[in-house]
């Protein structure tokens, strides 16, 4: 479980950096989309295997970086793998 998503808490330190930075939202949002598929690339081989709590943190993960404002949309675990 931390392996997985130890990648997410230091892509969001650097998100937010970029944001301290002065990097425009419009720009964070090219960076955070490659990061995002580098997520999904990984969990595409096991994303059917992860445990529901797991999932829930991944899903946390994503509405807080929409929080944050680094995501024009809300994602969600179910929705991506579709």
């Amino acid at each position: 479980m931390f392996i997985t998503c130890s990648p997410c808490v230091v892509r969001v330190f650097v998100m937010k950096r970029l944001w301290d930075q002065g990097l425009a939202m419009k720009y964070l949002h090219n960076v955070f989309r490659p990061l995002l598929y580098a997520i999904l690339y990984a969990l595409s081989a096991r994303g059917c295997f992860l445990s529901k709590e797991l999932s829930g943190r991944i899903d946390a993960y994503l509405k807080r970086c929409y929080h944050y404002g680094f995501s024009s949309k809300t994602e969600c675990m179910d929705t991506l793998f579709v």
